[in-house]
């Protein structure tokens, strides 16, 4: 199973639609790129699929929406 792969930034932006800023704010924080090396990034995958996962699901909830909480009807369902 593929681990880790070598990106350069662009092609890191490109992939995830996040600019520079943004990429080097998120990679900082979760310690997804690995190591840095002649201009590519080497990222571990697992950790990469699972903030890029989070972060689009936080994106989707809309935060200004009040939620009402589960009921049995709904998990019955």
């Amino acid at each position: 199973m593929l681990r880790h792969i070598w990106v350069t930034p662009k092609q890191f932006c490109e992939l995830t639609k996040l600019s520079m800023d943004e990429m080097n704010s998120i990679a900082d924080e979760y310690g997804f790129v690995t190591k840095e090396e002649n201009g590519q990034l080497y990222l571990d995958l697992m950790d990469f699929g699972y903030v890029y996962k989070t972060g689009h699901m936080i994106n989707r909830v809309d935060l200004s929406k009040r939620y009402e909480p589960f009921t049995e009807d709904d998990l019955s369902a």
